[in-house]
C-alpha cells in the first residue's frame, strides 16, 4: 500500500499528528516542548550537504518543527514529501542545512 502524497501544509500536519496520536507531551531528550515547537509546516530550500543525494542539489522540504520557534537558531525537523522520511536540518543563517533522514517523527525527535 502506498504512501498519501502530501502536497499541502494541512496534509503534512495531518502525518505528524496521526504519528503523536494527539500525545503533546512527549518530549524528547534535548526537552523539546512538542507544544512550542510544532509549527505550521512551511516549505523550504535546505542546503544539502550528501553528494548522492539528489545529485547534492538543495532539497525542498517541509519544515515541521522548530526548536527555536519564530528565530533562524537550532534544529528544525523536516519531512520530505517524495521519500516520506523525516529528518534534521539546522540553521545557518537564513539556510537550513539538511543533515540526515531518521526515518519517523519520533525517531527523529529522539536524534535531537
Amino acid at each position: 500500500m502506498s504512501k498519501p502524497s502530501a502536497k499541502t501544509a494541512w496534509d503534512v500536519r495531518t502525518i505528524v499528528d496521526a504519528e503523536l496520536g494527539g500525545e503533546l507531551s512527549q518530549s524528547s531528550g534535548h526537552g523539546i516542548n512538542l507544544r512550542r515547537c510544532l509549527i505550521e509546516p512551511r516549505k523550504v530550500m535546505c542546503q544539502n550537504t550528501f553528494p548522492k543525494l539528489k545529485g547534492g542539489k538543495p532539497l525542498e522540504l517541509w519544515i515541521v518543527l522548530e526548536e527555536t520557534p519564530g528565530t533562524s537558531d537550532g534544529y528544525l525537523i523536516v519531512f520530505d514529501e517524495e521519500t516520506h522520511q523525516f529528518g534534521l536540518a539546522a540553521w545557518t543563517d537564513s539556510t537550513p542545512v539538511f543533515l540526515g533522514f531518521y526515518g519517523t517523527f519520533l525517531s527523529t525527535l529522539e536524534c535531537m
